[in-house]
């Protein structure tokens, strides 16, 4: 809760023109060519880029801790424990720096208003200001990256509902929500049961391990008419990507707003963009499914 301010529909607002120029200086380096990666080129980048500018570390370091973040998430999908402490502690160690910093120097960026807050009445301690950093780097790349490359490619393999947005760029933050139904960078995530509970006829217990399906929940064929197809001017698309109730994501409204200006300057900018070659896009991640190639022309 201390930290809604930083995601909240106004501060988006106030970012919007940094993440708008982030993305264009992106383009800018490839639209001359005819050709990218949009994977590796654009969908990466930015949200490492604009993370950093919101944690307030310097534009320098964003390859740094995008490429520990990838570490991080694909050695915990290997189950490589020594890669993911290794990794872990490295990005433990600059995060600290950073920090140590703020104490010292504080400024108007999030990791000062960690440093600053109370949990019930009481200041943070050294280790949770670390954690909540750590948190807040790691649950705002790896799955906005996805969101955005999965975006990319089901649009690109659709160039008539591209058309319709070029025709109407009223319909992009619709046809975000769509793009986040449809393919979600989160699939599935794990519970506890805290009660006995049984759902189409299987019972489950109190204490048991479960794992909730966002991707199956979103083409709900009982919520969603037609759930898979994409529509980009679909109504009441109570999709399940940012998760629901106390567990909502916290930075839902950055993720949209990433994804929201990305779409509309790729449609600005490369309307036309298709894909290369089927056989040369990989996707792959399983805690963060996501678009690692995604080769295009125009």
């Amino acid at each position: 809760k201390p930290l809604q301010r930083w995601f909240s529909k106004g501060k988006m607002a106030e970012l919007e023109h940094d993440i708008r120029r982030i993305v264009s200086d992106r383009i800018d380096g490839f639209h001359g060519t005819g050709r990218a990666d949009l994977a590796v080129e654009l969908a990466e980048p930015v949200p490492a880029i604009t993370l950093a500018r919101i944690l307030g570390l310097p534009d320098s370091d964003w390859s740094m801790f995008q490429q520990l973040g990838q570490t991080i998430c694909k050695a915990g999908e290997e189950e490589d424990m020594e890669t993911t402490l290794t990794t872990v502690m490295q990005l433990m160690g600059y995060l600290t720096e950073q920090i140590n910093d703020r104490k010292r120097n504080p400024t108007d960026d999030i990791i000062s208003q960690i440093i600053g807050m109370d949990l019930d009445g009481e200041p943070m301690s050294d280790e949770d200001i670390l954690m909540t950093t750590f948190f807040l780097v790691e649950a705002g790349h790896e799955t906005t990256v996805g969101g955005l490359g999965t975006m990319l490619l089901n649009y690109g393999r659709r160039p008539d509902l591209r058309r319709r947005l070029v025709a109407d760029p009223s319909l992009v933050p619709a046809a975000v929500e769509e793009a986040l139904r449809f393919d979600p960078p989160i699939q599935t995530i794990g519970r506890t049961l805290t009660e006995d509970a049984c759902l189409r006829d299987v019972t489950m217990r109190k204490g048991d391990k479960v794992v909730l399906c966002w991707g199956s929940a979103n083409r709900d064929e009982e919520i969603f008419e037609r759930p898979d197809e994409m529509i980009i001017d679909r109504p009441r698309n109570n999709h399940m990507a940012f998760g629901n109730g106390i567990h909502k994501c916290l930075g839902a409204p950055l993720a949209r707003m990433e994804m929201k200006v990305v779409l509309e300057e790729v449609l600005r900018r490369i309307p036309e963009y298709r894909i290369e070659d089927e056989d040369a896009v990989e996707v792959g991640g399983f805690l963060a499914r996501g678009v690692k190639r995604l080769p295009v022309t125009w």
